[in-house]
């Protein structure tokens, strides 16, 4: 109901429950997040309010960085910040509200139209029009000496009339001055991830970051929006891993017979595996596909349907895989913690009540190995 004064038991800062009402309406849910829609009091336009409840450190470390970084940036195709309220209990991030859907269900909707209008099917041109406005955006990041580092569908919110926002900052960087890589450990999305990044497949090796890294992802998702398929696929993900390091991926006849030279072209500018030669998104939007005004671009129909609803189905299925993983991952972490505690408590029983004349050490490795837990008390 209008007027919430809480989220699940924790209520909201005064100073945003002052400015704002939150109605009762979900835009979306993440581990430890949600979506909701908001009324400011005084003009009644909605917004969409990102709630992060029981903020950690690292978290509100993370987002006051993805704070600072919307706080730079003003561009029509990507989403809009309106403010931030942080506290120990609860941070809030305050967008616009953009009435889009994710990118594929907005292909899929062209094709099967919710209201039971005739379907507009979807086009080269449409193509154009949409991944157009998505490298302006990201162009517009570079400028700025900003790194996405996550794009891909599901960050590219698409309306009734094609207008596209860039969304989610929430791995996004800033490049210092002077400085045209950021070092840090790997992170993206299988299947949208840059060679360069792969390269180094330990979650413990840190690897440099550059522009190009968003351009090879930009290749990814346009490749899938034309074809209906990915450029990278593999059931395996030591195999995803081997084509997209090696770059190899094929323009199948029946989906790309009747697209044009010029954005199979732009692709191959984009999913180039060494950086240098990896085009930049100035560089794409200056020369090619997308330089040629959209009049000229066909119109016909691709046959992109089947494919996007086996992409969709493939992408909710990984999500629920990892989401599985990730808490597999909690536990087996809670697990280790409370062995090595349990491992503490006997080891430190162990001190305290040896009283023996038995070999330095003895009784205090039995308990920690016990445990399950070796150590060595030898000293140099």
């Amino acid at each position: 109901m209008p007027g919430e004064t809480q989220l699940h038991g924790v209520p909201f800062p005064q100073e945003f429950f002052e400015k704002y009402e939150v109605s009762g309406e979900v835009l979306g849910k993440g581990g430890y997040s949600e979506v909701v829609v908001a009324s400011e009091r005084m003009s009644r336009g909605k917004v969409a309010a990102k709630i992060i409840l029981k903020p950690t450190v690292t978290r509100l470390m993370e987002c006051k960085k993805e704070i600072a970084i919307l706080e730079q940036l003003d561009h029509p195709n990507i989403i809009h910040f309106k403010g931030s309220f942080l506290t120990d209990k609860m941070n809030i991030i305050v967008e616009e509200i953009f009435q889009g859907k994710e990118l594929f269900y907005r292909i899929i909707e062209l094709y099967e139209p919710e209201d039971g209008s005739d379907p507009l099917g979807f086009t080269e041109k449409e193509a154009h029009h949409i991944i157009r406005q998505v490298v302006e955006a990201v162009d517009y990041c570079h400028s700025r000496r900003i790194l996405h580092r996550d794009i891909k569908a599901e960050n590219v919110l698409v309306d009734q009339d094609s207008n596209v926002k860039l969304i989610d900052m929430g791995l996004a960087e800033r490049l210092e001055p002077g400085i045209d890589q950021f070092t840090d450990y790997p992170c993206g999305t299988p299947g949208y991830i840059a060679p360069e990044i792969l390269l180094h497949p330990s979650d413990n090796t840190k690897v440099a970051f550059t522009t190009k890294a968003d351009i090879w992802s930009l290749g990814v998702m346009a490749f899938e929006i034309c074809s209906g398929y990915p450029p990278f696929y593999a059931e395996e993900a030591s195999e995803l891993m081997r084509l997209s390091k090696a770059g190899e991926y094929e323009y199948l006849e029946d989906a790309w017979g009747c697209i044009s030279k010029e954005c199979k072209g732009m692709i191959d500018r984009m999913l180039v595996v060494g950086i240098e030669q990896r085009a930049s998104a100035a560089e794409i939007l200056e020369s090619g596909w997308l330089a040629i005004d959209s009049t000229n671009v066909s119109t016909s129909p691709l046959d992109t349907l089947d494919g996007t609803k086996k992409m969709l189905a493939r992408k909710r299925w990984a999500k629920g895989i990892r989401a599985i993983l990730a808490v597999n991952r909690m536990r087996n972490t809670i697990k280790n913690i409370m062995k090595a505690k349990n491992a503490i408590s006997k080891f430190e029983e162990a001190i305290d009540g040896s009283n023996s004349q038995s070999s330095p050490g003895s009784e205090e490795n039995d308990a920690v190995d016990s445990a399950g837990v070796s150590v060595s008390l030898s000293s140099e």
